[in-house]
């Protein structure tokens, strides 16, 4: 059991090298990204260090990294990290959490930034619910990284601007209380691109103080 433990990182996967629908990442990722997240995990449970970007796929961060520009429109469902970095590279970021605890401390890594509107969401419809104010405006990413991510990829694909990425975390794993009913979210995602013509990619991809690869789905609808 140990040894499943330190190969796999749990029974619900082949391998660390391998997602939870048993995708196997590729040799070009372990090379590009590997080392850099073993080492960023080892500062954090080492140094309780945070990393600096989204705990999302490297990879898909070098695809959003392209995307944004200082006009960029960004709503982020489950805040972090990657909360801080959104706003170093867009002109407005709408963050909803739902955890008081965590809302609290990414306040304060955020600083004084005028670009970022943070809503606390102590239930499921205020978390999935978009203002009226701040849907008159499409969003460039929509990031679905929290709860209720069935929930909130229903309600994106209206809030997506027509040149917009929509970017569902973990789309490898299974329901649970903590996310939602995920397989749910990627599958409407699938129907959607499969309806309107759009472009999907997934990634099974290293990320940031990770020992282990997990899957992203992206669409894109420009």
């Amino acid at each position: 059991m140990v040894l499943n433990k330190l190969i796999a990182g749990g029974a619900d996967r082949k391998s660390r090298l391998h997602d939870h629908l048993g995708h196997r990442v590729t040799v070009s990722r372990i090379v590009r990204n590997g080392t850099r997240a073993v080492i960023s995990g080892i500062r954090r449970v080492v140094f309780k260090s945070l990393p600096l970007q989204p705990w999302i796929s490297y990879d898909g961060q070098a695809i959003l990294s392209k995307h944004l520009n200082p006009k960029s429109r960004v709503l982020e469902f489950g805040s972090g990290t990657s909360t801080t970095w959104y706003a170093d590279r867009c002109g407005f970021l709408l963050s909803h959490e739902d955890s008081s605890e965590w809302f609290d401390l990414i306040g304060k890594k955020l600083g004084n930034r005028q670009n970022v509107l943070r809503k606390l969401c102590l239930s499921l419809e205020d978390y999935v619910r978009v203002s009226d104010e701040h849907r008159s405006l499409p969003f460039d990413l929509i990031m679905v990284d929290g709860r209720y991510r069935d929930e909130c990829v229903a309600g994106a694909f209206q809030l997506l601007s027509a040149t917009g990425i929509l970017y569902l975390d973990n789309s490898d794993k299974s329901a649970g209380p903590e996310s939602g009913d995920i397989p749910l979210a990627k599958s409407r995602i699938l129907d959607f691109a499969k309806a309107n013509g759009k472009s999907v990619t997934t990634i099974t991809d290293f990320a940031p103080s990770q020992f282990f690869v997990s899957e992203a789905t992206i669409l894109f609808n420009g």
